[in-house]
């Protein structure tokens, strides 16, 4: 999905790294930590997230806008989102009221405190999987490791395939983001700023053909293969991808790349084969490895 706008409290969360690095903070465990506070901030809300949303790469552009914001050091085409100039301008101008906001973002991105008392019926209780709870109990999330829960043989009903374009001047980037289904495919490319050579493009198409049914079906047998490999990388600000499951019980499953699997080429291949053929191949499509 296209990452969503910030709003106060995440961007007061993003002035508050800001200026931690200002002070001395290490640029990297400022991003994650950060990267951590949003996304747990989106959990405590009930939102289903993938791993690229609000990634420490995504954190990175982020952060150079804000520092944009601060200093005062751009121009129209570079221009910082408002919410980040009405942040600095609320430091400057009324610090009780900064202090107050960004206890309250700080609340809002705070984890779970307690385990579950229970396994569900039917759920694996292997060490791992419990080390995974845990993990997102407290809300300690590390972008780009795959999800260890949900990884049984159910029935899969959507598959999301998102990308995102890295540390890049803002004419050049963008967020995208393919979804097919049983009865369906969706696309949506949303860039940056855009311009005549970094455009938006939308478009969905709805079926009944027993042919699309079973190229899904298809695309979800190749799709298992290709999240059970672990990519895990100390890579930064440098273009992602995502691919995300969703079960007949609603419950999810997602992976971040840098580099795709080499599965994932027959999986693409099946998916290419899905898309209106008047409907231009999204990049994420291709094989980056």
């Amino acid at each position: 999905m296209a990452q969503p706008k910030f709003d106060k409290y995440e961007s007061v969360l993003l002035l508050d790294a800001y200026l931690q690095i200002e002070n001395g903070k290490k640029w990297k465990d400022a991003k994650r930590d950060l990267s951590c506070a949003l996304r747990q901030k989106a959990l405590n809300k009930g939102e289903v997230i993938n791993d690229i949303y609000r990634n420490e790469s995504g954190m990175s552009w982020q952060l150079g806008y804000m520092s944009k914001a601060w200093t005062g050091e751009y121009t129209d085409k570079n221009k910082p989102a408002r919410i980040f100039l009405e942040t600095v301008d609320l430091y400057r101008n009324a610090r009780p009221a900064y202090e107050k906001l960004l206890q309250e973002a700080k609340d809002l991105a705070k984890g779970p405190k307690e385990m579950p008392a229970t396994v569900a019926e039917g759920e694996e209780t292997d060490p791992e999987l419990i080390g995974a709870i845990k993990n997102e109990m407290e809300g300690t999330f590390r972008p780009f490791a795959p999800s260890k829960l949900g990884r049984r043989k159910k029935e899969i009903i959507r598959i999301t395939i998102t990308s995102h374009s890295g540390y890049c001047p803002a004419d050049y980037a963008y967020d995208d983001e393919l979804t097919i289904e049983p009865t369906g495919i969706r696309y949506n490319r949303n860039p940056y700023i855009e311009t005549d050579t970094n455009l938006s493009r939308h478009w969905a198409y709805h079926t009944d053909s027993s042919s699309f049914k079973n190229f899904f079906e298809e695309a979800a047998s190749k799709v298992r293969k290709v999240l059970a490999k672990t990519c895990i990388f100390e890579v930064e600000d440098v273009p992602s991808r995502g691919i995300s499951i969703t079960y007949s019980d609603n419950k999810n499953e997602g992976q971040g790349y840098i580099r795709m699997p080499e599965e994932y080429k027959e999986f693409a291949a099946v998916v290419r084969k899905m898309v209106p053929k008047f409907e231009g191949k999204p990049e994420l499509l291709k094989f980056n490895g």
